[in-house]
C-alpha cells in the first residue's frame, strides 16, 4: 500500500479512537448494568398499551 492509500485508513482510525474516547467521558464511563442499579424506576418500567378486543374482518 502507498502512503495514499494508507492516509484514509489512518483518519477514519483516529476518528473511531476520538469518538471512543468521548463517548467514554461524556457518558461517564457507565455501562447499562451500573445505570440499571442507579435508576431501577427508568431501566425496569413497564409502559401500558391500549389493546382493543375488537376483531374485524376485513
Amino acid at each position: 500500500m502507498s502512503k495514499e492509500n494508507l492516509k484514509p485508513f489512518i483518519i477514519i482510525f483516529a476518528l473511531i479512537i476520538l469518538c471512543a474516547i468521548l463517548a467514554r467521558f461524556v457518558g461517564g464511563g457507565e455501562t447499562l448494568a451500573e445505570y440499571a442499579s442507579k435508576h431501577p424506576d427508568k431501566a425496569y418500567g413497564t409502559t401500558t398499551e391500549a389493546v382493543s378486543d375488537d376483531i374485524s374482518d376485513p
